[in-house]
């Protein structure tokens, strides 16, 4: 069974404390064998890195620049989530809670100019952002 952890402490930059759910301790490298990507969510309702269009929370910047750092230590390529479907991350709804929709549906996102043009920003400033501890870009290429 393949191993997945997650942070127990996200606001203490420097910990790696993690809780396994399998009861082995964060690995240094991983065997061949073990996919090496993983998932990480750009994207949140409660603790979000984009509290309003345009404004950004930088101390969990700080955290997710942290978590990609660590990832690439231990040789692990990370996916980052820049929104989902699901309102307890914020998701789509937000978006369009954000534009002033009235929409009765969240699949209004994908016709509502005005959500997407907000989804596009957020993305660019993601990825045109620089990891404060590797000097590195986030976007590749």
């Amino acid at each position: 069974m393949k191993s997945q952890y997650i942070l127990t402490r996200p606001r203490k930059l420097l910990s790696t404390e993690c809780v396994p759910f399998s009861a082995s301790p964060l690995p240094t490298s991983l065997p061949p064998s073990t996919p090496s990507i993983a998932r990480a969510y750009a994207v949140g309702k409660h603790q979000s890195l984009q509290t309003s269009p345009g404004v950004y929370h930088e101390p969990l910047f700080a955290g997710l620049d942290w978590v990609i750092q660590q990832a690439g230590l231990r040789g692990i390529y990370l996916t980052l989530v820049f929104t989902d479907y699901w309102e307890y991350n914020g998701g789509l709804s937000q978006y369009l809670d954000w534009s002033g929709s009235i929409a009765p549906s969240k699949n209004s996102f994908f016709s509502d100019p005005r959500s997407k043009g907000m989804y596009k920003a957020n993305v660019k400033k993601i990825i045109e952002r620089v990891n404060v501890y590797t000097g590195v870009a986030y976007k590749v290429g």
